[in-house]
């Protein structure tokens, strides 16, 4: 899946996990997932890339990218995975841009809970686990407009609504730049809501992270 990149371009690298795959609730759904990526580039105009896991084993493999598109990277081989954390900590310090889902790097291939799962959110994203909702009827509704991907839309605009989403919450951590932390989205159940698209700064990488829903 690694294609050649050279040091002059600026791309976008879009993350394939097998091992993500295979335990996913349904790999029909991963791969959906996985090529919605692509599609939103190609809409942008955006080039990129498709890598696959053996990337993260050396964070020079990242260094033609401005950004790593993670769709879906919950399950990692436990032997592996250290390097990985290693490799992408550098990969964001020399400025690699990450956005991800859901939890990143939390589980090993027998999905068992690593003690330390929160830790790839945590230092590299700069995010945290504080919630999960489902299933539940929700809305998806503008926080912040000012981003130049919202242009168009109007604070507390509707975008979505879901009649029944399974979602973790989100919130920024004690590492991110308070200064550097915004929630463009809102998931709203009820008179509740919870943060849906953000962004936060850490160290010298700026990540993104948003909630993946189930229809």
């Amino acid at each position: 899946l690694l294609s050649a990149a050279h040091a002059e371009d600026r791309r976008v690298g879009i993350l394939y996990s097998a091992t993500s795959r295979d335990k996913y609730f349904d790999q029909f759904s991963y791969y959906q997932a996985f090529m919605s990526a692509q599609h939103q580039c190609t809409m942008a105009g955006i080039p990129f890339d498709l890598l696959d896991e053996s990337v993260l084993a050396n964070d020079a493999n990242l260094n033609a990218y401005q950004v790593l598109i993670i769709p879906h990277f919950t399950h990692v081989t436990t032997a592996n995975r250290n390097t990985y954390l290693t490799e992408l900590g550098q990969a964001a310090a020399n400025g690699l841009n990450i956005i991800s889902a859901d939890w990143l790097m939390a589980f090993n291939e027998t999905s068992q809970p690593f003690a330390d799962a929160q830790i790839a959110n945590e230092s590299l994203v700069g995010v945290m686990w504080t919630n999960f909702n489902g299933p539940v009827t929700a809305n998806l509704r503008i926080a912040n407009a000012a981003h130049p991907a919202l242009q168009g839309y109007t604070p507390d605009e509707t975008i979505l609504t879901y009649q029944q989403v399974w979602a973790d919450e989100f919130s920024p951590t004690p590492l991110a730049d308070p200064a550097g932390s915004n929630a463009y989205c809102k998931l709203f159940v009820g008179s509740n809501s919870f943060n849906a698209v953000m962004s936060a700064t850490v160290q010298k990488g700026i990540s993104c992270r948003y909630k993946r829903g189930q229809l």
